[in-house]
């Protein structure tokens, strides 16, 4: 493991917001401006800060909101497809995301991209620009990398944290400094027989988009769950493993394969974590305490499931969860009745006197005071936390699409429900 000592940095939390919009929704809207820019433009994107940012076929474009005035142009980034709208092919090459709080946008770069065919052994890196004048903030390429297989944004150590491979193919993890570049460390230890290797939507690139996003439980400290076999504690600012826990989970407990993402204790020195895992023939689910201090298990036993956890939250009277069953091979069975339970925080303790089936399709829950809040089948439907019992406060709550609703939410008063093509709310 090498560590490298950093410059001081500025916060980038602390960054301001430079633009600001308010709109009268009752107006009728105003045409500030138009703009020819050439090219057909392909895509539009407004970072954090407010600019904006367009891609065609022959360039990306940084374009002042105020008067559509064309700020800057890289015609070395042309074709960039949308990450979020866009089916990806390993020729290709896109925009990924932007920096939270900031003015800074991630591309990701094909080596061998606007060619004709598909090739898993395309050298790929990621850039940062600042979308304010186009300039490249750094590149992993001057690195020494050559693939990356996907990062975390860490804004406790203003890092980014990078699992890649280098010019020989060797696995390596890096934290960088996000503004500078600035390798804090580098771990090529990391995930040595430890391997975070997901393969999402059948693709041949291997990825860490999607897996356990690594808590802070220190302004220094970070807990990862990124492979099957251990939860590990570790200090971000140099890469030290501080200590590890073994689980030996039948898969990566990713939130993208649908299992519940860690969440702390209010103080956090408890951390409860989720897995699948397999006794003889019958595969089961469990939820771990672990004591953040020392890597220690609170519980005697993890509690076991029928399934797979997939939510979990804790409130004022305990640990709410909710699952799916599994079936033979360890797969969520997404047409079966998910279920809830209440868990003592502090022994694992079932506290209802049974898991509460409740849905055939529906929503994640909400917490509203002693109850909790999800919807299915076209109902909204309360379960009291203090005995699990249920209540309909609203039916024939359909979307005309007919898709369901998987999103809830408490706003002004009222209940949210989005879907991933409509929304609407309820009082």
């Amino acid at each position: 493991m090498k560590n490298i000592q950093s410059p001081s940095r500025t916060k980038l939390l602390g960054l301001p917001i430079l633009l600001c919009l308010a709109l009268n929704v009752f107006a009728q809207p105003e045409q500030l401006w138009k703009s020819t820019f050439g090219h057909p433009i392909q895509w539009l994107k407004v970072a954090p800060t407010g600019q904006l940012l367009a891609g065609t076929k022959k360039s990306l474009l940084g374009i002042d909101p105020a008067n559509g005035e064309v700020l800057w142009q890289r015609d070395d980034l042309k074709g960039l497809i949308d990450w979020q709208r866009t089916e990806k092919k390993f020729s290709e090459s896109w925009l990924e995301e932007f920096v939270p709080f900031t003015p800074y946008a991630v591309l990701r770069i094909f080596g061998g991209a606007h060619k004709t065919f598909k090739h898993s052994g395309l050298p790929d890196y990621i850039i940062l620009i600042n979308v304010l004048d186009g300039q490249d903030m750094w590149t992993t390429q001057t690195m020494g990398l050559k693939h990356h297989h996907g990062y975390f944004f860490l804004p406790e150590i203003d890092g980014m944290l990078i699992y890649a491979r280098d010019k020989k193919k060797k696995k390596t993890v890096l934290a960088v400094e996000i503004e500078t570049g600035t390798v804090l460390w580098e771990n090529r230890e990391f995930f040595k027989k430890r391997s975070p290797a997901m393969f999402p939507d059948g693709e041949a690139i291997e990825t860490i988009v999607g897996n356990q996003q690594p808590l802070f439980d220190s302004e220094e400290t970070m807990i990862t769950f990124m492979n099957k076999k251990a939860i590990r504690k570790f200090n971000a600012k140099t890469g030290e493993l501080i200590w590890e826990t073994e689980v030996k989970a039948k898969e990566v407990s990713a939130p993208r394969n649908g299992y519940a993402p860690m969440i702390f204790s209010k103080n956090r020195d408890t951390l409860y974590a989720a897995c699948i895992k397999k006794s003889l023939f019958k595969w089961y689910g469990i939820i771990c305490a672990i004591r953040t201090s020392d890597g220690k298990m609170i519980w005697k036993k993890p509690v076991k499931f029928k399934g797979g956890v997939t939510q979990m939250q804790q409130t004022a009277n305990g640990l709410i969860i909710k699952g799916l069953p599994i079936d033979e091979e360890g797969l969520p069975k997404t047409d079966q009745k998910p279920f809830f339970a209440l868990l003592d925080p502090v022994t694992g303790k079932i506290l209802w006197k049974k898991e509460y089936n409740v849905l055939t399709d529906g929503s994640d829950f909400v917490v509203r005071d002693n109850d909790i809040l999800v919807y299915t089948n076209g109902k909204l439907l309360t379960v009291n936390l203090s005995d699990g019992m249920p209540f309909e406060i609203g039916k024939d709550l359909k979307f005309k699409g007919k898709e369901t609703p998987t999103f809830i939410d408490i706003r002004d008063g009222g209940i949210f429900l989005q879907s991933s093509i409509t929304s609407c709310s309820c009082h």
